[in-house]
């Protein structure tokens, strides 16, 4: 069976991160960060009059997020356990095309034995 596997916030930290760098680019801490509470509306924790919507997409596109991002807990392990079960993971991830190739050096190296299929901005 092919399963395909969403890459942000489901293996790894997507908005963590991007909170981490707005926090340490604004020095906001005031509202605590609950992962249940944000999804992909980040006004509860980011001030938008200071990183907007375009702010938070080149977010995507820096090595900064990629070197910081972390992989969520065990989802290695749940991958390899699918994929030693005869099944084909397939990770599919919607880039900016300036995050492209910072993004299929990631998957590469963090998230071996996966296919991948991008779903390009211009598609939507």
């Amino acid at each position: 069976m092919r399963i395909l596997v969403d890459i942000d916030n489901t293996c790894i930290d997507s908005n963590l991160e991007i909170i981490r760098q707005y926090r340490e680019y604004t020095n906001d801490y005031k509202i605590p960060y609950v992962e249940k509470d944000i999804g992909w509306d980040f006004s509860p924790v980011i001030d938008s009059n200071i990183w907007d919507g375009n702010k938070i997409t080149k977010t995507f596109s820096s090595k900064e997020f990629y070197n910081n991002v972390k992989l969520k807990n065990d989802c290695n392990y749940v991958l390899n356990k699918l994929i030693s079960l005869g099944h084909e993971v397939i990770i599919v991830t919607k880039p900016s095309k300036n995050g492209l190739d910072l993004r299929i050096d990631f998957i590469n190296k963090n998230i071996p034995n996966t296919s991948v299929i991008f779903l390009m901005q211009d598609n939507f």
